[in-house]
This record gives C-alpha cells, sequence and structure tokens, in this order.
C-alpha cells in the first residue's frame, strides 16, 4: 500500500480508508454483512485447547483489541477493548443457535471484534465451531496466517511457519499523506478517469425473494470436465482461473443488465512489499473493475481487457472510494462483486475437520459471486440479496453462467456476439410458449366471416342504440348498398378511403361498405387539426373521404369528398344484393395512424389475414355467444375499436353502440352499460381507474371486462374484483403493428405480483424477448419484444424507411418480426411481463432509472389513484416529479408517500418533487396523455437559497449543524445532504452535533433514512419520544483540520466529490 517503511505513530490514530467504509456500512444499519465466519465441524476436538490456542494467537496482535469512535469529524481507532468474546454451549442447542451466533452483530464502539462459538452436536464426540472476525479487523490474507498460529498453538509444534507482524498502526498511519502525494494524486486521476460516467447501478429485473435483505446463495455447479477446461484454458493462456470466471461473469452481468460501462467490485490486496506482507488486519481495497467488453471482438480479447482493469487496479491499489459517487447506497460504483476466496478449515492433531456453509445473513451487494480454487478442481456459490432477487433467478443466472464460461473457453476466437447465454432450460421452455400453430378453417376476411353469421342468423339483432335495433340482414343490405356507391364513384380493391365520423349506425355501414368494396378504410378523428388531417389523407393515398361531420377549415385534400348525407340517399338506390369483389386474405383490411416520434403521425397498415387471426382467436378464448352483448366505446380511430366493430357480428352477438364522445365520461359509460345490459365491454387502464373510482354500483351485466392499450396496474386489478362481483379482468397486450393484441392473461384476485404479466402469444403468433444484439434473452432478464407471426402488420403507409427500421426479417424463422421498443422479460411460467417503453427509461447521475417501476409503486400507495413519472431539469441536475390524482375522499400526506417509497426503492428513485392533480389529461382513446401533464413549477428553493419563512425549533437547529459541516451560511430545507455538497463522514459530524449538544437520540441510519432537513426535522416532530426538548445551546464549530477532513479535501473534485 505505501511505499515508505519509515513511520512514527501520530499521537491520535485515525482509522484507515477501509476501516472507515466498514465502519459507516454499520451505521447505515448493514452489520452482520462484514462478519468474517470461519466454521467448521470437528470430530475429537480438545476445546480447552482450541480455546487457549486462539486467544493466544488474538493476544499477540494489537488490531484485534480494537475500538472505533466517531468525533471532530475523524473516525479514531484505540486498542480498549477485548479481544475474544468466548461462548461455549455444554450440551446442543436449539435448531439456529449456531447460526445466530455467528451471525451476531458485533459492536464496533466496545468491541470485542472476534467470536469464538462452541456447539456440541448430536453426534458422538463432534462440535460445531467458528472462529468469527468483524471485517474490519480482518482480511483473507491474515485469516491464512492466524489459521497457522492457531494451529501452531493448538498442535504443539516447533516447526517453522510464517511470522507474522503486528504493525498494523505504522502500516496505515500515513495514509492521508500518501494519498496527498504525487504518487495518490495519480492514483486520484486514474480512478476519477476510470469511472467518469459509468452506470453506478446494473439493473437487472427481477422479483424479490422477500422484502427484507438477506443473504442467500445459490451453488455454483461447475460441471467437472469445465472446471478441467477452465483450468487447461488458463494456462495455455498464460492467465488464470480467476481472470478467466471473472471475464464471463462480467460479461454475462453486462447482458443480464444491458450495459457496457460498469463497474464490478473486486477485493485487492494493499500488502505491496515485505513490510506488509505479514501484516494483520484489514489491508485490502475493493476495486471497481471497469472493462469495455466489444461484442464484435473475442474472447480472449475480452479477457485482456479484464487483465488491463485488473493490472489498472493492482498498480493504484488504494482506491479510495471518496473519489466519485455518495455516501449513500445510491452512489456505490458498483452493487455486484467477485472474489476468489477459499474456505476456512485447520489442521488439528487427531481430529477430523470439515469447513462448515455458515455466512452472514445479511449482503455486502446484491450479487457477489465467490469462488475458490483447490487443485485442478474449482467451486462457487452466488451470493444474492433477497430484496433484489429470488432463488430462482440466482439458480438461472448460475445455470446461464456455466453455458457462457463453457462457450467462452471452447471458442475463445469465437466473437462475444455469437454466444448464447440462455440456457437450455429457458430455450425449452419458452420455445414451448411459441408453438402456437392453429390452422383456423374459418376464412380469413373480415367480410367473408361477418356475412357467414349473416345467412346463420339473419333476424338477430346485430346493432343497438338509443334509436333501436338493427338486425343482421338489415346491416348487410345496407352495406351492400353503401359499397355500390363507392364502387360506381371509382373505389376498386386496394383503395384507402378516409372516414371523418362521429360514432354511430352510419358510421359502422360505411366501415363494413368500404370492406364490402374491397377497400381499407382510414378512421380519422374529427377532432383533428387540418394539417395533421391533410397529412394522413396525403401519407395513405387515399382516394375518398366520407364525413359525417364538418371538415376543418383548410383541408388540403385533392381526391372526391362524399359527404354521409349525400352517400344516405344515393345508397337508397341501390339494390341490397352483395356486391361482387374479389377478396384477397392479404390485402389491407385497414389503416390507423399512431403518433410518431418526428412529430408526424404514422400509419399502420394491417391485412384482412392478420385482423381475422386475431378475431378468430378471441372467438376460441372468450366465446361470445348470439345471447351476449358487447359495448362499441372506442374511438374509431384507435386500434381496439376495430374488434369492437368486427368481432360481435362475427359471433351471431349485438353491439350497443355508445353515444358519440362518451367514451371519457365514467359515469356516461356507466349509465350506458345499464341501458344495454352489456355483457362485454372494453377499458384502456386508465378509463378502467376512472370508472372504479367512480364507484358505480349496479353493473350485474358485466361479465368480461378486458383491458389494453397501456399497462394494467396491480392495483387496478384489486380494486376491480372488489367491485365487481361475477366478472373477470383480462389484460390484453399488443401494438397497433400487430392487429392489436398478440399475448392476453386472466387477472385473478389472488395474483400477489408487483407487475401483472401480458400473458402468452396468442395463435399463430410468437414473441421474442432480445438484447441489443438481437439474441435472445433468458428468463427474467429484459430485453426488448420482437413480435412475429401472421398478424405482423404490412408496414408503415408512405414511410418505406421507418418500416425497414421496424420490421425487420425474424432473426429466429420465416417472415418478419416487429421491433416494439417495449422492455419486457420472460418469468418462470413462459408469461411476459411489461417493463415500459425504452421511451421511458432515463438515466440521472449515470444511474438508468425505468420510470413505469416508479409508478407502479407510487400506485401501491394507498389512496393514489393514478400516477406518472417525469423528469425535470432543475439547472444543475435532473430531478424527478411524481404527477398523481388521489382516489375520490382520499388524501396523500407528502412526507408518507416519501417514507412509503423510501422503503420500496432505492433512494435515487424515489422522486425530489410531488405534484398532485384534480385529473390527468387523457388522449382521445382514453390513455393518460404525458405531453399535457401541467408542467411542475421548481421552488425557489435550492442548495444555496436561504429558507422561507419560519423555521420550525428542529428545521432550525438542523439548519444550523448543516451549515457549519458544509461551511455554508445557508441550505435548503429540501435539498439533500449529499446534493448539498456533504459526505458520508460530514453527515456523521451532524448526528454527532445533534445527539451531543441536542439531546435528539437519533440513531446513524436515521440520518441515511431522512436525507433532508425538513425530512429529518418531521422525523423527530413525529417521534413520540425524542430524549428532551432541544436546547438552544449555540453550535460551537468544528475543527476545520481533521485528518479525514484533510483527506477528503485532497481527493475533492471541482464539484465536490462524495463519499
Amino acid at each position: 500500500m505505501v511505499e515508505n517503511t519509515s513511520y512514527s505513530l501520530p499521537p491520535a490514530l485515525v482509522a484507515s480508508e477501509p476501516e472507515t467504509q466498514f465502519w459507516l456500512a454499520d451505521q447505515k444499519g448493514r452489520r452482520n454483512a462484514y462478519n468474517v465466519i470461519c466454521a467448521l465441524q470437528i470430530r475429537g476436538l480438545d476445546q480447552d485447547r482450541l480455546v487457549n490456542a486462539v486467544s493466544t494467537t488474538l493476544a499477540k496482535f494489537r488490531i484485534f483489541n480494537a475500538t472505533y469512535s466517531f468525533a471532530n469529524g475523524d473516525l479514531h481507532r484505540d486498542y480498549s477493548g477485548n479481544a475474544l468474546d468466548v461462548k461455549i454451549a455444554d450440551a446442543p442447542r436449539a435448531q439456529g443457535w449456531f447460526e445466530d451466533q455467528c451471525q451476531a452483530d458485533f459492536s464496533l464502539e466496545h468491541g470485542p471484534l472476534c467470536r469464538l462459538i462452541i456447539e456440541p452436536t448430536a453426534q458422538p464426540d463432534t462440535k460445531r465451531v467458528a472462529i468469527v472476525f468483524h471485517h474490519i479487523v480482518m482480511d483473507l490474507a491474515s485469516k491464512d496466517i492466524i489459521k497457522e498460529y492457531i494451529e501452531h498453538a493448538y498442535n504443539g509444534n516447533i516447526c517453522a511457519f510464517k511470522q507474522a507482524q503486528d504493525n498494523y498502526d505504522l502500516v496505515t498511519a500515513d495514509a492521508a499523506s500518501w494519498l496527498e502525494s504525487p504518487v495518490g494524486e495519480r492514483a486520484k486521476a486514474y480512478w476519477q478517469e476510470r469511472t467518469t460516467g459509468i452506470q453506478k447501478h446494473t439493473q437487472i429485473h427481477s422479483s424479490a425473494e422477500s422484502s427484507d435483505r438477506l443473504m442467500k446463495t445459490a451453488n455454483l455447479a461447475l460441471p467437472a470436465e469445465l472446471q478441467t477446461a477452465v483450468v487447461d484454458f488458463a494456462k495455455a493462456h498464460s492467465s488464470s482461473p480467476f481472470l478467466v470466471m471473472l471475464t464471463a461473469y462480467y460479461w454475462l452481468l453486462s447482458k443480464y443488465a444491458n450495459e457496457t460501462n460498469f463497474a464490478v467490485g473486486v477485493p485487492l490486496s494493499l500488502r505491496r512489499n515485505s513490510s506488509n506482507d505479514t501484516t494483520i488486519g484489514c489491508l485490502i481495497s475493493v476495486a471497481p473493475i471497469i472493462a469495455k467488453l466489444e461484442e464484435g471482438t473475442s474472447f480472449l480479447a475480452a479477457l485482456k481487457e479484464i487483465r488491463f482493469a485488473m493490472l489498472g487496479a493492482h498498480r493504484h491499489p488504494f482506491y479510495p472510494s471518496f473519489v466519485s459517487g455518495s455516501g449513500q447506497d445510491n452512489g456505490k460504483l458498483f452493487c455486484n462483486g467477485f472474489t476468489f476466496e477459499h474456505p476456512f478449515t485447520l489442521s488439528l492433531n487427531d481430529a477430523e475437520v470439515a469447513p462448515l456453509p455458515v455466512r452472514p445473513n445479511e449482503p455486502q451487494l446484491a450479487l457477489f459471486m465467490r469462488c475458490w480454487q483447490d487443485g485442478n478442481a474449482l467451486h462457487g456459490d452466488l451470493e444474492y440479496d433477497t430484496s433484489v432477487f429470488n432463488h430462482e433467478f440466482a439458480e438461472r443466472f448460475s445455470a446461464s453462467y456455466i453455458s457462457v464460461l463453457g462457450q467462452m473457453v471452447s471458442s475463445p476466437d469465437a466473437a462475444l456476439s455469437d454466444i448464447n447465454y440462455q440456457s437450455p432450460q429457458d430455450c425449452t421452455l419458452i420455445a414451448g410458449v411459441n408453438a402456437t400453430e392453429k390452422a383456423y378453417a374459418a376464412p380469413h376476411h373480415l367480410m367473408d366471416l361477418f356475412e357467414a353469421q349473416v345467412a346463420k342468423a339473419p333476424h338477430n339483432t346485430a346493432l343497438r342504440d338509443s334509436s333501436g335495433d338493427l338486425s343482421y340482414a338489415e346491416l348487410d343490405a345496407e352495406a351492400n348498398r353503401r359499397a355500390r356507391v363507392l364502387i360506381e364513384t371509382g373505389v376498386k380493391p386496394g383503395d384507402v378511403v378516409a372516414l371523418f365520423y362521429s360514432r354511430s349506425r352510419d358510421m359502422l355501414a360505411a366501415i363494413y361498405a368500404i370492406q364490402k368494396a374491397g377497400a381499407a378504410y382510414l378512421p380519422i378523428d374529427i377532432q383533428l387539426p387540418a394539417d395533421r388531417v391533410s397529412y394522413m389523407l396525403r401519407q395513405a393515398s387515399c382516394k375518398l373521404l366520407l364525413n359525417s361531420t364538418a371538415l376543418p377549415a383548410g383541408l388540403d385534400f385533392s381526391g372526391q369528398i362524399l359527404a354521409e348525407s349525400e352517400y344516405h340517399s344515393l345508397a337508397r338506390t341501390q339494390p341490397a344484393d352483395k356486391v361482387s369483389v374479389t377478396r384477397d386474405p392479404d390485402a389491407t383490411a385497414y389503416i390507423i395512424f399512431t403518433s410518431g416520434s418526428t412529430g408526424h403521425p404514422k400509419g399502420v397498415a394491417n391485412s384482412h389475414r392478420g385482423i381475422a387471426n386475431r378475431l378468430l382467436w378471441m372467438q376460441e378464448a372468450f366465446n361470445l355467444g348470439a345471447e351476449q352483448i358487447a359495448l362499441f366505446k372506442t374511438p374509431y380511430n384507435f386500434d381496439v375499436s376495430v374488434w369492437e366493430v368486427f368481432w360481435p357480428l362475427q359471433t351471431g352477438a349485438t353491439l350497443a353502440i355508445a353515444a358519440a364522445d362518451s367514451h371519457l365520461d365514467p359515469y356516461s359509460i356507466a349509465a350506458q352499460i345499464k341501458q344495454f345490459q352489456a355483457n362485454l365491454v372494453h377499458f384502456v387502464p386508465a378509463m378502467l381507474s376512472a370508472l372504479l373510482a367512480a364507484k358505480v354500483d349496479g353493473l350485474p351485466s358485466v361479465k368480461t371486462v378486458i383491458c389494453s392499450g397501456e399497462e394494467l396496474k396491480q392495483e387496478h386489478q384489486q380494486q376491480f374484483y372488489a367491485q365487481f362481483d361475477g366478472a373477470t379482468l383480462y389484460n390484453l397486450y399488443g401494438p397497433t403493428e400487430a392487429a392489436i393484441d398478440v399475448s392476453c392473461w386472466t387477472c385473478t384476485p389472488t395474483f400477489a405480483g408487483h407487475v401483472l404479466p401480458i400473458g402468452k402469444p396468442i395463435a399463430n403468433t410468437q414473441l421474442h424477448i432480445v438484447d441489443e444484439e438481437m439474441r435472445p434473452v433468458p428468463i427474467g432478464v429484459m430485453g426488448e419484444l420482437l413480435i412475429a407471426g401472421v398478424q405482423v402488420a404490412q408496414g408503415y403507409v408512405g414511410a418505406e424507411n421507418l418500416t425497414a427500421e421496424r420490421f425487420i426479417a425474424n432473426p429466429f424463422g420465416e417472415g418478419r418480426v416487429y421491433r416494439t421498443g417495449d422492455f419486457a422479460r420472460w418469468n418462470s411460467a413462459g408469461e411476459i411481463e411489461f417493463l415500459g417503453r425504452k421511451d421511458f427509461q432515463v438515466k440521472i447521475n449515470g444511474l438508468r432509472i425505468e420510470l413505469a417501476e416508479i409508478e407502479n409503486v407510487m400506485m401501491s400507495f394507498s389512496g393514489i389513484e393514478l400516477a406518472v413519472v417525469t423528469t425535470l431539469d432543475t439547472g444543475n441536475s435532473t430531478a424527478l416529479v411524481a404527477h398523481f390524482t388521489c382516489a375520490t375522499g382520499a388524501t396523500v400526506q407528502e412526507a408518507d408517500l416519501i417514507a412509503y417509497l423510501s422503503g420500496k426503492l432505492p433512494a435515487y428513485e424515489v422522486p425530489r418533487y410531488f405534484q398532485q392533480l384534480a385529473a390527468f389529461s387523457l388522449t382521445s382513446s382514453g390513455k393518460v396523455d404525458r405531453k399535457h401533464i401541467p408542467v411542475y413549477s421548481l421552488p425557489k428553493l435550492t442548495e444555496e437559497a436561504a429558507p422561507t419563512g419560519d423555521l420550525s425549533d428542529h428545521e432550525k437547529l438542523i439548519h444550523d449543524a448543516w451549515c457549519e459541516v458544509l461551511g455554508k451560511t445557508q441550505c435548503g430545507l429540501d435539498v439533500g445532504f449529499f446534493e448539498a455538497g456533504g459526505d458520508s463522514l460530514g453527515m456523521m459530524t451532524v448526528h454527532s452535533i445533534l445527539n451531543s449538544r441536542h439531546n435528539f437520540g437519533l440513531s446513524r441510519p436515521d440520518m441515511f433514512t431522512h436525507p433532508s432537513i425538513r425530512a429529518l426535522a418531521e422525523h423527530l416532530d413525529n417521534r413520540a419520544n425524542i430524549g428532551s426538548t432541544p436546547s438552544a445551546t449555540p453550535i460551537a464549530k468544528a475543527s476545520a483540520s481533521s485528518r479525514a477532513q484533510k483527506m477528503r479535501q485532497a481527493m475533492r473534485k471541482p464539484k465536490r466529490a462524495n463519499i
């Protein structure tokens, strides 16, 4: 660690940087995560001799008497504690006692920091033994040396063994001066350059095993032949199994997280020379290993890149954690780790010793792969945080890792882009889900399907509205007459006819007439401005425009225009028999325009074959009968309207027509459901939420509710089943570019998952989730959703380049796939979970954030009806803003909401600002209109702005303490301590001031849980007892020359870096 070997002890022993980081982790409540547990089962143990051997060994080294205290901005190490705590059971204890003792917290303030545990077992002459250290006083090298000392003392050996040095204080004494030296400056520059711009949290999507933050493991069961292959490969390429396995791990993490610029934490020894290679104590630094693994390069090139990163870390081993990041968890440079660490064992005379797999129950990181080598054998475990991952994920990741490692060492020259990281088990499951082939005997043209029902039941009621009923035969005759008018005006098969109608019988008759004439219909929202309508007509090469309402002034259209009044009159003169037009299932059935990222809408053309498949599946799935009534309420320019318009009339059912413009009024929709006694109805989730919030009673006729169009939330499902008795809710997914819907999932009142699945692919449809290289991803891994099969649209009209970009050759079979731009993942049941649009993914301070995840958690908070999260440029940074509406009669306290979100989300995902709205603006199709969410007005309060208004007693005292520690004259009440320029040790100084001077009784985790002045003050206000009333004692200025402060100042960037 330090080249200079000439030391003199300072008058006060300031803790080293590694010690400080372990201490900070302890203060945040992560205590036994850093218990170093050496657990054994021993047969034939001489218990007294072992106790003596351990005691005498530890007594040789002062570090085991260490305790730690924080004062005046510094963490100090002194030697006032006992070396060893001995816990011996005289008989087998209750199950779990031994593990509980191993995992018990240490007191860094009082010690001791070593523990010896002995428990007899039910087996003869056999005991379980554990020697447990806090990591702050122990590392792997020290553990190996202490092992030899214990063996020597126990066995009474006089043979030579490695003599350790009790010089820990000397080795760590000049850390601060080293950091301020030219060598330290070079190390600082190196790490600042390496860590600039990296993704701090590799976000791997998974369902958490529990809400508790526990550490569990999955065994990395490397096949024997793979172990041999890795060892042989490493020898042949002058490498090591460590580097080979780390490279595979790093690359696989990059695939699971869909991230290329990130770090993996790897512990490195700081023992640099003979002066400290046998020093007992914690001389390690967890370095962020960062590598650029280009997909076009080979595994050998990737191995070289990882080796280069490791060499750089070894050359600059003392990585100061305050070079980059924050003192909170969200500022860590890595959340995944890797190491080689062999199990602890002892060689004791006349005893049989075997290691026991006892580990801390608190995780150090979200994911940590620990491997070890025993000759030519390789072993490993994958540790995971149960609040982030579950055991199934860990098992699947391990299976992927084994597959990837095998491919890499067997084909080291192959490009990384050729590696398949989907395990064979996952591949088999997904292939089975996508085996959706179904041969429908029915015709695949919309009018053939309708006319079959006309022939079967001509007198059944087809349409019903407030004016009365229309039979199947009457609708067919009206559509035939209108079709003849179209043909006489020059409409030919393949032409496009546009509609400018409000919802009515005439609209439906006109749509059916266009289909019978062999043309495609283009529905246009009558609220659109002239420029947009003109653009749509031009893009679609529209030949004729039918309108029932006045066209917008300034419309630019060179084709024919036929008003409904004239159209109706002309149709009266036509015969009602079937028109003779060739029907091609592959012809375009309809064109629907959706919003486009360029500012212009894009028109999606879908074939009869595609939409017919969709409707035939729907009838098979829902079995709509002739006695049932479906409600037509969706705007006809929204693709869901297509199945409302056609499906019921292919089954003999009745289609009830909702009043024009009523689809956004939940009370009007409820009234019409009652009026028509509708059995089946569709809602986009935002409108379902509005209906549920209206708490309309008395809708017993409803038996089937279908949701699609945007993400359906768990809260919607819960509220639905609470209000609708005897009805079933279905969650469908699909874009306009794939004939409306391509997957389906049946909601159940007992489903308790966080994300509602969108289900499995429907008939003759395949769904693939891929990474950026178009490789299929493993189950549980987020990727882009691709759609293949008969329902894939023909493309975008008048936009060949965009069509070629979004509709690409199927990498998994014949035909084309549509790239949805949606993130999704498979779950273990072979169902797909929608994870949001790629457009709704943002990065803030190097942290990738899924806005949909935050919205989901917000909507699980009692009282919130709907939530949308956006970003706001504050000038100095980007902040998250949460916009929400409340359920009727509900109130939401911002402090309560923040506390709730803080318990569910990482700190960097908790919105900084909140805006309650009376209602969200909706699009014409009923979706939340994100473009028209009111702009949040940034408070006139920043980290440099003075608080406005009177401060409470708590706010005043906390504010003054902040200003003292941060060296400011004023601080904003709602700015986080780390945002204001503070670091973790500064936070601890504030904690010390508030408790010692004002008797607040705050715990150290309180400081991180409530990081702003206002939040901490409200926490104090809400507590039943705070120790005593805050005093008005003047705050004395703390020393500005503490050693820790000097170290942090030495490492400070132009904009203050945080620990």
